[in-house]
């Protein structure tokens, strides 16, 4: 028989010791409650009728006494606790420190249960013909090593001691060819020729240790050519990657690329010519690192470790420094749609010539529209001074003069919005913010436009709350909205139709609501009504005049006023459009 077999029947040998041991301990330990069980069921039954004899008549003090010399037995002993009972009320009791006496069972003269943990035996004896009922409880013994006689303890506890040792030790010698595998691995490491294998246990494990050595040794050859087609794999990205950066800074627009942090990781060539600023000082920085233009940095700031990034596309333009009159628009978008974790594209343009042709434009538009006002002047004069010899005129002539002027007011309304529009869109209008009570001021414009509704038989009505909170705005420019809004409300009406003007004020925002009973907005025109010069093809609503600049300029004017104009129509039903102005510091302000 080899030496391993020997360990292993030598091991084995000492488990059949170890468990037949466990098996005299268990059954030691069940002789052992099984007595103590029996002594409770002699000793529970005698003491409780001997009580029950002594206390046919008594009293509450007299049971208390009798039941004070059993303090000994429950301080230590199995006894868990004494109850004397007379009419459902307790004479007398005793219990064992932390136990709490239960309630009584109706006619059960032996009852086993657990309490706080511990299994209870409870006895009854007595409560006939009105004498004291007596009830006692005993602890059942667990079975436990501890309920043992400390010989008998030892007397098991030290096989079990014995046939651990034994068996650590034929561990040990069992683990010695360990130590020959790693002499085997060092052997291996440093190229020496190894044994084909040995006599003994130590053999085996040595056998099996060389397989192992051999499959790490294919994995190794494994792992050396990934690691040859990942470098492969890299050199290709690399080669792209530089492509690709060839490509961005051949465009003529300078690009920089941030990460969800807002650190730059690329900068194209071209950033450097547009705001002077070297590549090399933009990658690894945040924007208020590289960046000197509050503008920029709070543009870009955005788009930060911001989960709230706008999906549309910000944009600004600024002079990147020098005095050569240049303009350069700076564009931000997260490349993944907005969503958190993105990286983010910035763009520089240089929008010079953009901005001089926007300029030069907005010149031209301004000059003529001027130059038309002083003609407009000279026909409006000569129309009075006709107007003034109305006696002497014709009938067809009043009405002629009447129709010039009408159209020249028309005329004058027209450029004066054309006028208005430029100066928006150039920025070169500047908000003159009053504080306005606006209840009085949605008043005053209501009642201009009341004159002509009531001209054309059309009603009106006016729900403003006398205590709308006061708001600070250009007073000339928003009545220009306003009366935009309601003028096409009555040229748009029905004739008997009605014109309203509504207010509220909310925790978020303030309210403006024009609304008609007229012809109604299509759904195909409905998207198309803010657009410069935009004209509906319905028939009834071209006759009515019109040069598609109200509605356009009234948006301007609102959202230059950080608020919000939105419509709402049905066909041949009538229309409302909605101002809503946001609250904020400057621009609503608690009413006095």
């Amino acid at each position: 028989m080899r030496a391993s077999s020997k360990r292993t029947f030598t091991l084995f040998s000492v488990l059949a010791a170890l468990v037949a041991l466990a098996a005299a301990l268990a059954f030691a330990l069940s002789e052992q409650r099984r007595a103590a069980t029996d002594a409770i069921a002699r000793q529970g039954p005698a003491l409780t009728a001997l009580l029950a004899d002594r206390l046919v008549a008594t009293d509450r003090a007299d049971a208390a006494a009798r039941l004070h010399s059993l303090e000994p037995m429950l301080a230590g002993g199995a006894l868990a606790y004494v109850s004397v009972e007379q009419g459902g009320t307790a004479l007398a009791s005793r219990a064992a420190p932390g136990l709490s006496i239960p309630a009584a069972a109706d006619d059960a003269a032996v009852r086993e249960f657990d309490v706080a943990g511990q299994r209870l035996r409870e006895f009854s004896a007595g409560g006939a013909d009105g004498t004291p009922r007596v009830r006692s409880a005993w602890r059942v013994p667990p079975l436990a090593l501890s309920a043992l006689p400390a010989g008998q303890f030892a007397a098991i506890v030290a096989p079990f001691a014995i046939a651990g040792l034994c068996g650590a030790m034929l561990l040990r010698r069992g683990t010695r060819p360990l130590g020959r595998m790693a002499d085997v691995l060092a052997a291996a490491e440093t190229g020496l020729d190894l044994p084909a294998g040995g006599a003994g246990a130590g053999a085996d494990i040595v056998d099996a240790f060389e397989h192992v050595l051999k499959a790490a040794e294919q994995r190794l050859r494994e792992l050396s050519d990934r690691a040859q087609d990942d470098f492969a794999h890299n050199r290709l990205i690399a080669y792209q990657k530089r492509c690709a950066e060839a490509a961005l800074d051949a465009l003529p627009d300078g690009l920089v690329i941030m990460d969800e942090g807002g650190v730059a990781s690329f900068a194209s060539q071209r950033v450097e010519s547009l705001i002077g600023i070297p590549g090399e000082a933009i990658v690894g920085h945040k924007p208020h690192e590289w960046c000197e233009q509050p503008d920029v940095i709070a543009l870009l700031s955005r788009y930060s470790s911001n989960v709230t990034r706008l999906r549309r596309n910000d944009h600004l333009e600024f002079c990147p420094g020098d005095d050569d009159g240049r303009r350069i628009r700076v564009s931000a978008r997260p490349l993944s749609g907005g969503r958190a974790g993105s990286a983010t594209v910035v763009v520089f343009r240089d929008v010079t010539h953009e901005a001089l042709a926007r300029k030069s434009r907005d010149d031209f538009v301004g000059h003529v529209a001027h130059e038309l006002k002083s003609p407009l002047n000279v026909i409006r004069m000569h129309a009075e001074m006709l107007a003034d010899f109305g006696e002497e005129l014709s009938g067809d002539t009043v009405t002629s003069i009447n129709v010039i002027e009408d159209e020249v007011d028309r005329l004058a309304k027209l450029i004066e919005d054309v006028l208005n529009l430029t100066r928006l869109e150039s920025g070169s209008l500047v908000i003159d913010r009053q504080r306005v009570k606006l209840n009085g001021f949605l008043e005053d414009v209501f009642e201009t436009v009341r004159r002509a509704a009531s001209a054309r038989g059309i009603t009106t009505s006016l729900d403003v709350p006398a205590r709308l909170g006061s708001v600070a705005l250009d007073k000339d420019l928003f009545r220009i909205a306003l009366n935009n809004l309601l003028t096409n409300a009555v040229k748009y009406n029905r004739d008997g139709g009605n014109v309203s003007l509504h207010a509220e004020e909310t925790d978020e925002s303030l309210i403006i609501r024009v609304a008609d009973t007229g012809l109604g907005i299509a759904p195909e025109a409905r998207a198309h009504i803010f657009d410069k010069f935009y004209r509906a093809d319905d028939e009834t609503a071209a006759a009515r005049g019109g040069h598609g600049l109200g509605l356009a300029l009234a948006r301007e004017i609102v959202t230059l006023h950080n608020g919000r104009l939105t419509v709402e129509s049905t066909v041949g039903e009538g229309s409302t459009f909605t101002i809503e102005l946001r609250k904020s510091a400057h621009l609503l302000q608690e009413a006095s």
